[in-house]
């Protein structure tokens, strides 16, 4: 199996036939791709602990025997999630569009 393997960041395998401006404007690429990275981490945190809230209180539902409050709890999720789907659909939609 004789396959030829690129890499994406060709540019960086040799830094030293780079000339100075073109290794600033890859660290400055990479360090803005980092910034991104960092900033999605830090919402897929947020994200997770409020799911981890909300499995906590529905646990605490059930465990209660509180079957009531769980069934209207599910409910308005299941509404909340049916209506991001609906959005991401759309989204979808209007991209396929343009």
């Amino acid at each position: 199996m004789n396959r030829l393997i690129t890499h994406a960041c060709t540019s960086l395998m040799n830094v030293d036939s780079l000339t100075e401006e073109q290794c600033r404007a890859e660290l400055k690429s990479l360090q803005d791709l980092s910034f991104a990275k960092d900033l999605q981490i830090i919402q897929h945190r947020g994200t997770a602990a409020r799911l981890d809230s909300l499995l906590e209180r529905l646990c605490d539902l059930f465990i209660e025997e509180n079957f009531s409050k769980l069934h209207a709890e599910l409910h308005r999720m299941s509404v909340f999630l049916q209506e991001k789907r609906a959005e991401l659909k759309t989204a979808a939609a209007v991209r396929k569009v343009h």
